[in-house]
């Protein structure tokens, strides 16, 4: 029997725009269908300021994962 000596290892080909859905895909998910009942419960009108607020600090956790699809490159 031959041995031969093959990578079978992942490919990383993840350009700028995949690993950003990924990291999207992520964070919006499901709960945020889930969350708006309880949301409202707790925050009731302010609600729509919870959501602003939560997306600035998204922007931030979508721009880590930019961050980190330059640093794999």
């Amino acid at each position: 029997m031959a041995s031969e000596s093959s990578d079978t290892g992942f490919a990383r080909n993840l350009t700028l725009l995949d690993v950003v859905m990924v990291g999207v895909a992520a964070m919006i998910g499901g709960a945020i269908f889930v969350l708006v009942g309880p949301g409202m419960a707790e925050a009731g009108p302010a609600l729509m300021i919870a959501f602003l607020i939560n997306g600035v600090i998204t922007l931030f956790t979508a721009l880590t994962y930019a961050e980190l699809s330059f640093s794999l490159a």
